[in-house]
């Protein structure tokens, strides 16, 4: 079984514990549920980064019809997400790579691919490289959580008000 207690490395067999089945699958299930929730959590990420990537564009070259005062609020709040995931030390994810992740998330079709497929390229296929900053993001999250996820949530919240207020 794990435990925090000191392990002798040199006197420990590690096969002993490979050995049993109960034990394995009980790691198993554990590291499971951590790479699912960051799998889908990558997922949501690099949802939202194509989807928001798009939307900036279309705003940028009035391809999509807002107000100017509307257009320039909207093209300030989406790029303020950004900022935040990046954070103000660039802890989080640099702008060139939320970037790359927002093109590689769209099919041949124009939408967003599957979670599915997005697990099959993130985890079969070459050239998914870009998603190494995210994982690491996801991997050490917990000390993001005060610093740029509580921004990047702060962020959102402001552009879904505002989002809001456009219906």
């Amino acid at each position: 079984m794990l435990s925090r207690e000191q392990v002798d490395l040199e006197g420990s067999d590690p096969n002993v514990p490979r050995a049993n089945a109960n034990t394995v699958q009980k790691v198993r299930t554990r590291m499971a549920h951590h790479l699912n929730y960051a799998a889908s959590s990558l997922y949501l990420t690099a949802t939202y980064l194509g989807c928001a990537e798009r939307v900036l564009r279309a705003l940028k070259d009035s391809s999509l019809v807002l107000a100017d005062p509307s257009r320039i609020e909207m093209i300030n709040l989406l790029s303020s997400v950004r900022n935040a995931l990046q954070g103000p030390s660039g802890a989080g994810i640099p702008w060139e790579e939320q970037e790359s992740v927002a093109e590689m998330v769209w099919s041949t079709h124009d939408s967003v691919i599957s979670y599915f497929e997005f697990r099959k390229r993130l985890l079969e296929l070459p050239g998914w490289e870009q998603y190494m900053g995210l994982y690491r993001f996801f991997v050490t999250f917990g000390p993001k959580v005060d610093y740029e996820v509580a921004a990047t949530a702060k962020a959102l919240n402001k552009l879904e008000e505002r989002v809001d207020k456009l219906s």
